[in-house]
């Protein structure tokens, strides 16, 4: 997550508001999106632990798209500055 304040979040049906108190903005996610990016204020987290996390909650199906999905929203998200890349540390 991006450093500043918490999101507030809102859900109506299956579609969420965030509002983000850092910049003032809000924004409108579907209940895909806002469970990836909840996943990340749970804590850091790369792209393909996202993925693991979330394949358990997609059908069958859909699971070969899912790696994309997350890496599309991560890129989102950090477009608006809700997310950023966490430096990965040199071996």
């Amino acid at each position: 997550m991006a450093p500043g304040p918490p999101l507030c979040w809102r859900c109506w049906d299956d579609e969420w508001v965030l509002y983000h108190p850092a910049s003032g903005d809000t924004h409108r996610l579907p209940a895909a999106s806002a469970r990836v990016l909840q996943r990340l204020e749970a804590g850091p987290a790369t792209a393909a632990a996202i993925v693991a996390d979330l394949a358990g909650e997609v059908e069958d199906t859909e699971r070969p798209q899912l790696a994309s999905f997350v890496d599309s929203a991560l890129e989102a998200f950090a477009r608006l500055g809700l997310v950023e890349a966490a430096a990965v540390p040199c071996p």
